[in-house]
């Protein structure tokens, strides 16, 4: 076959196989011309929105303290001779912790008791003095009236001279004279006795304050308590004012705390209407009740910070609870506000726009929009209240899915399972 020839048969031979049934250009079943799939629906979780109470709860961590622990100190200084206490005893009120060195103390007791003594011994004496001078005045007395009845009996007369009248006129006088005399020698007796009188009563002062001073070497509880601290040892020399023993109260605890000024009015006029709860991290799992019992007047100038005294509860002696001890460290819990019928939905069903929060129903497995404003909050849910849309107790909240979901898409939901907080 020449060569121009050959040239004509090819594009003949080629035009067959070209059109082949399933070839590409004939719209076949190969690769590149598969029809589109059909896009698949979302699977979303749901959750029933429901109504329950929400509290508001203020949460904040301190250490306990009693209400009663003092630092026993002694009111007079001296050598310690005898310690009868240690950490962890029980003690009743007016029990001696500590005995310091009584022997001075003794000897001043003594001496206030030997002065008190003479003071009482010179007493008698000027109540003698003053009989006496009592008595003297009675003669001055009777004297002083017989020489005035006598110079009146003679003064008009005429039956002697005029010198022997003149004698009893001197004797009138003189005898008024010791009769003034003998009044202000009572006077004077009366005085001393007054100032022996306020002797005994001073050396009797003296004495009760050294006998209390004595008193004071005994270095006693001044209420129930349990010996918290010891801080002293025999022979040591104890100043007046140095604590040596810590006593605490276990009884009458309480939680101090700090809150800001703007929470004030949650606080005051609420009392026992307050719920509180005290956790300690030392009893994980339990929980002892709380009283709000003082608010106090002022706020703190510099902090700006209100102080709260709140009482706790220990368990009765009958319980076999654990029992709170002073410097455990609480979480307390303050319910400061209830809502009763709160519309509630889980955390994780809202979304966020910016400061816009909203959540998808599902109704007839199509998603619906609701945009919602937040309330109050515990760890897993959230109290909401519908802003733009309806939501109602039972409506089934995507809790899973929502990310991506879309107002009116089509889903496949499935309730999730309620797990409790």
């Amino acid at each position: 076959m020449n060569r121009p020839l050959a040239l004509l048969l090819l594009p003949l031979a080629l035009a067959p196989a070209a059109c082949k049934p399933g070839s590409a250009e004939a719209g076949g079943s190969g690769p590149e011309g598969s029809a589109p799939q059909k896009r698949e629906v979302p699977r979303v979780r749901v959750q029933a929105a429901e109504v329950k109470e929400m509290r508001e709860i203020l949460t904040t961590t301190c250490a306990i303290e009693s209400a009663r622990q003092v630092e026993v100190a002694p009111k007079v200084g001296g050598r310690v001779v005898e310690v009868l206490v240690e950490e962890g005893m029980t003690v009743e009120e007016g029990a001696v912790l500590v005995r310091l060195d009584p022997r001075e103390a003794a000897a001043a007791v003594e001496e206030a008791r030997v002065a008190l003594r003479e003071a009482e011994e010179a007493l008698p004496g000027l109540q003698l003095t003053v009989r006496e001078r009592e008595e003297a005045v009675a003669r001055a007395e009777l004297g002083q009236d017989q020489a005035q009845r006598e110079f009146a009996r003679h003064e008009n007369a005429g039956l002697i001279s005029q010198n022997e009248l003149e004698k009893l006129r001197l004797a009138r006088d003189q005898a008024l004279r010791d009769l003034e005399s003998a009044r202000l020698a009572v006077q004077s007796a009366e005085q001393a006795r007054a100032t022996s009188n306020t002797a005994v009563e001073k050396a009797r002062l003296v004495l009760e304050r050294r006998e209390l001073e004595l008193s004071y070497t005994d270095v006693v509880a001044p209420f129930r308590g349990v010996v918290a601290a010891r801080a002293v040892r025999v022979g040591q020399n104890a100043a007046a004012g140095a604590g040596l023993v810590t006593l605490t109260d276990p009884e009458d605890l309480r939680a101090v705390i700090y809150r800001p000024q703007r929470e004030l009015g949650l606080f005051q006029g609420r009392g026992e209407e307050l719920a509180i709860e005290a956790v300690p991290d030392a009893f994980p799992g339990r929980s002892f009740a709380g009283t709000l019992e003082i608010v106090s007047p002022t706020i703190d100038a510099a902090s700006g910070s209100v102080r709260l005294t709140i009482g706790l509860e220990q368990p009765s002696a009958e319980s076999d609870a654990p029992r709170l001890l002073p410097g455990m460290l609480v979480r307390l819990n303050m319910v400061v506000d209830r809502h009763p019928e709160a519309l509630v939905v889980r955390k994780r069903a809202l979304q966020r726009e910016g400061d816009r929060r909203f959540l998808f129903v599902i109704e007839s497995e199509r998603a619906r929009r609701v945009e919602v404003r937040e309330g109050f909050a515990d760890d897993l849910s959230v109290e909401v209240f519908p802003l733009a849309g309806t939501l109602a107790p039972g409506d089934a909240v995507v809790t899973v899915g929502n990310r991506d979901l879309e107002d009116g898409a089509e889903v496949r939901s499935e309730p999730e399972a309620t797990q409790e907080g």
